[in-house]
């Protein structure tokens, strides 16, 4: 009897190690992320976005995601852009509501290679996001 208990705990834990296992990988595998710059890891629904690396002047902060899959991503946010003048590294920020997508996801990576903002006045700024 001790001898059946003990090979269906065997069974049952390894059946459920090989699925759960599986589904993780599915799971993960199948969702879109972004990277923003080369030093920074992958994420899914990131709250800041940046979109200048090298000097942080224009950067998507408070995003609050309406959508996020395959097909692309949907938040609002609140961009700061630096004026640059007189110069960037004087320059003022400016700050104003943004509507962000993401877009053009590419294989091998699952990862958005394009981030789209638009003001209120319909200005519109694209930029480049990093591969993998």
């Amino acid at each position: 009897m001790a001898l059946l208990a003990a090979a269906a705990i065997v069974l049952a834990g390894g059946c459920g190690s090989e699925s759960d296992g599986a589904t993780l990988t599915a799971h993960t595998a199948g969702v879109p992320q972004v990277i923003d710059c080369p030093f920074h890891q992958a994420v899914v629904r990131p709250d800041t976005l940046i979109l200048a690396c090298a000097d942080l002047g224009a950067v998507v902060e408070e995003i609050t995601w309406s959508s996020w899959g395959p097909e692309g991503a949907e938040g609002e946010g609140t961009e700061r852009d630096n004026t640059c003048d007189p110069s960037c590294a004087a320059g003022n920020m400016v700050t104003k509501p943004v509507h962000v997508m993401l877009s053009a996801l590419v294989q091998p990576g699952n990862v958005f290679t394009q981030a789209t903002t638009v003001d209120a006045a319909g200005q519109q700024l694209i930029r480049p996001m990093t591969k993998r």
